[in-house]
């Protein structure tokens, strides 16, 4: 899988907004009680639930979209999460929305993978799945860096 290197999220427990935030292969996240810790965690929880087709099962163990949410679906109408992938050189965004009866669904999804020349848009639906970039080889990714 290739390797996380920027997270930004918005509309998630914790978290009105969270830009930016840099990942590099080990990070140590320190803060007070209370202060979001576990809930970045969390999101790669979502991403893993959302990947394997599980995102009802992940929701309705949480309790529903309530919990889900920042400060519920009566603050929080989406959520929304962006991450790149191998130092921007791909990116996944996704729009995650709450339906009356306390699910959540992907809204939206862009994937990026220049080097393969792919991009992708969908729209989304109760249950939708998306798929992470491919990973990228470290032979792969040294040649391209080395160039022609």
């Amino acid at each position: 899988m290739p390797a996380t290197s920027e997270l930004s999220v918005a509309g998630f427990p914790s978290f009105a907004r969270l830009d930016r935030l840099r990942l590099t292969e080990r990070n140590i996240l320190i803060g007070a009680n209370g202060s979001g810790k576990s809930n970045v965690v969390e999101i790669f929880h979502l991403l893993g639930a959302i990947r394997d087709g599980r995102l009802e099962r992940y929701v309705a163990r949480a309790g529903g979209a309530e919990p889900v949410l920042h400060h519920g679906a009566g603050t929080s109408r989406q959520a929304s999460l962006r991450v790149l992938f191998d130092e921007g050189r791909s990116e996944l965004a996704l729009v995650l929305k709450p339906t009356d009866d306390q699910r959540l669904f992907v809204e939206g999804e862009v994937t990026v993978h220049p080097s393969a020349g792919r991009f992708g848009v969908r729209s989304g639906e109760p249950g939708a799945r998306f798929r992470l970039p491919p990973p990228v080889s470290e032979r792969t990714l040294a040649a391209r860096l080395a160039g022609p």
